[in-house]
């Protein structure tokens, strides 16, 4: 009989791992699966399947080095910038030779405009991740990550490799474009970002 529950922390699941209990890494696994393949799949038209077992498989593989303190070094934090590196290396690769890549100025829209909507239910929802992917990598990770994961803006300056101040920037600049992005869209225009972000289905 497994004894964990949804209410084990992750940092009691990843102590148990590194004692060999499987059953606690597979709890971990069932856990954050949905949610990394969500993270690929608003992002990639194709591959978020793989790019998720890379993710899972580099953090087996490094589990033992996951500094876990329930802040800034958390498994999530840790489980996330593993994502992060795989989706910036499969952009990397899928772009032609000589074409300069950064996440901090290109957009999903102007990497793939094939992304799947499947994780998106709603149709303001559909809407408001077609604005999300009009902005910048970096700054749809941060805001999708905050809003919708949870983390803290310390958890995902270690993500994105980046101060926690910078961080705090980059959301309150997404912000404000989203909101402009959205009010050009009739059925998103009355109602409020703060609302779409807090209820969005879209992970």
């Amino acid at each position: 009989m497994n004894r964990w529950t949804r209410d084990t922390t992750d940092g009691a699941l990843l102590a148990a791992w590194r004692q060999g209990d499987r059953s606690a890494a597979d709890c971990l696994i069932r856990r954050y699966g949905p949610r990394v393949y969500s993270f690929f799949a608003s992002k990639v038209s194709h591959g978020a399947d793989e790019l998720c077992q890379q993710t899972f498989s580099e953090c087996a593989i490094a589990h033992e080095r996951i500094e876990e303190d329930g802040g800034r070094y958390s498994f999530r934090g840790f489980l996330f910038t593993i994502a992060r590196r795989k989706l910036l290396n499969h952009y990397r690769t899928s772009q032609r030779r000589g074409r300069r890549f950064s996440p901090l100025e290109v957009s999903v829209a102007d990497l793939d405009c094939r992304v799947s909507e499947i994780v998106a239910n709603r149709q303001e929802h559909r809407r408001l991740q077609l604005a999300l992917r009009q902005l910048p990598v970096d700054a749809q990770i941060a805001v999708e990550l905050h809003y919708w994961e949870g983390l803290t803006i310390a958890e995902i300056s270690r993500v994105v490799q980046a101060p926690q101040g910078t961080i705090k920037a980059r959301l309150v600049r997404a912000r404000q474009r989203l909101k402009r992005l959205l009010e050009q869209d009739e059925v998103l225009r009355n109602r409020t970002l703060d609302n779409l972000l807090s209820t969005s289905d879209c992970r």
